[in-house]
């Protein structure tokens, strides 16, 4: 099941472009169903302000969330296995999910099912998010100070984090050009200019993002930066500042005055340049430069030609159901599936002394194995008696030896054994009894065997 993280500011449009993305992903042949996770699915007994009232019920909100996005996506435990997802049902997380250790914590789920995960970063300015916020029901609005406390909390996404990758931005500021800025996020036309994205608009929603987070870490590197730099140039300073010491210029050496005579003498022998390379300095009067300063004071610079002419070139701004149909064709059909790491790993849980019995048994096998070859005489099959504790318990197996050579060498069956360890080491047999051990392994040698 691809899985969507729709991440914004408190009142953004989120649950708006939701409803969009669905109908956009149900017209296409990926996708057959579209499961939308929210506050409202997860906790239905408690409104959004109530989610996010204190610390407590926030942690409880969060729980349920991730609960309920770890059932839709399908990481049951069945016997100790991961069932098989639906890559035809798209999965879409809408909330804040403001928490960058929270969406991590989703990104490892998807990790754990093999499926495709993205970030949906719904951008909008402040302005109007509190706009938005007073016209809403008082069920579905959000206190104004805990609509600003959301905002200072909220973590912006990183691109260059493993778990915010790939990184979608939508934003749905109201143009300049809308005559009403406070229009409704449910309100929403397809084609209106007010869902058209402007490359300004989102740079702005962006930076004021990070700058009203208080977990701005996006320019820690550059302040660092800055404060390298300055250190420079303050030592820079003081070095140039401190007062020179005369005294004896310190001798040069036989080899830097033969260089510096011969730098003279191809000085020398270059031709005089003329004045025509030379750049002309513009000559002007005290009252000339000051009247120029002053007509340029009230003007801004300015750009040049070639960025006026790329301005004019640049393609309309897209509606935004085009935008979420590009989005949506990015994200299924080129964004490849997160593999399952050693951190993610389901392991199948087996007995304690299981891997005991494993050498143990194995051992028995392969000995029981290369006595019966003694006393082969012909055929496809090899009859074997597995010796077990219980001589109630002991059991004749037989052994096929179709397409095999009619004889393998004990080193051979010791190697195959080893390889068998370290396989069943993180996948049991389900049958953890003596014989059932013993068929598991009599299993693995028939089908390494007969390769």
């Amino acid at each position: 099941m691809p899985c969507l993280i729709v991440t914004g500011y408190p009142s953004a449009g989120k649950t708006t472009i939701c409803g969009l993305l669905k109908e956009r992903a149900l017209l296409r042949q990926e996708i057959e169903e579209v499961q939308i996770v929210n506050e409202e699915f997860a906790c239905p007994d408690y409104s959004k302000n109530e989610c996010y009232a204190n610390s407590l019920r926030e942690k409880q909100t969060r729980a349920a969330m991730k609960s309920s996005f770890d059932r839709a996506v399908g990481i049951t435990k069945t016997q100790n296995k991961p069932s098989k997802s639906n890559s035809k049902t798209l999965i879409i997380l809408d909330s804040l999910n403001y928490i960058k250790g929270f969406r991590y914590e989703l990104h490892c789920i998807s990790k754990a099912a093999g499926e495709k995960h993205a970030i949906l970063w719904v951008l909008n300015s402040m302005e109007t998010v509190e706009q938005w916020n007073q016209s809403r029901s008082k069920e579905r609005a959000y206190q104004p100070a805990l609509l600003k406390e959301l905002i200072q909390r909220y973590e912006p996404p990183d691109d260059r984090n493993r778990w915010d990758k790939p990184l979608y931005t939508v934003d749905v500021t109201p143009s300049s050009t809308a005559t009403n800025a406070t229009t409704k996020p449910e309100s929403f036309e397809t084609g209106s200019n007010e869902l058209e994205t402007k490359q300004t608009t989102t740079a702005s929603s962006k930076s004021e993002a990070v700058q009203n987070s208080v977990y701005n870490m996006h320019a820690l590197e550059e302040n660092f930066a800055d404060t390298t730099t300055s250190a420079a140039v303050d030592s820079a300073t003081a070095s140039l500042s401190q007062p020179v010491t005369k005294g004896k210029k310190p001798k040069k050496s036989a080899f830097s005055r033969a260089r510096t005579a011969a730098s003279k003498a191809a000085q020398q022998s270059k031709p005089k340049s003329n004045n025509l390379n030379t750049p002309l300095i513009a000559t002007a009067t005290k009252g000339t430069s000051s009247a120029s300063e002053s007509a340029l004071a009230g003007q801004h610079p300015q750009p040049p030609l070639h960025q006026q002419e790329e301005r004019q070139q640049q393609p309309p701004p897209k509606p935004l159901e085009e935008q979420l149909d590009d989005i949506l064709d990015n994200f299924l059909l080129r964004v490849q599936s997160l593999k399952e790491g050693h951190s993610t790993r389901n392991y199948i849980a087996g007995d304690a002394n299981v891997l005991q019995d494993l050498d143990s048994i194995s051992q028995k096998v392969i000995s029981a194995i290369n006595s019966a070859q003694n006393f082969y005489t012909g055929g496809d099959t090899l009859q074997f008696q597995f010796p077990s504790k219980d001589s109630t318990l002991s059991q004749s197996f037989s052994f096929s030896l179709k397409g095999a050579r009619q004889r393998v060498s004990l080193a051979e069956l010791r190697q195959l054994r080893m390889q068998y360890l370290q396989w069943a080491g993180t996948h049991p047999p389900e049958d953890t009894s003596e014989n059932g051990i013993a068929n598991a392994f009599r299993l693995y040698l028939e089908e390494q065997l007969t390769k």
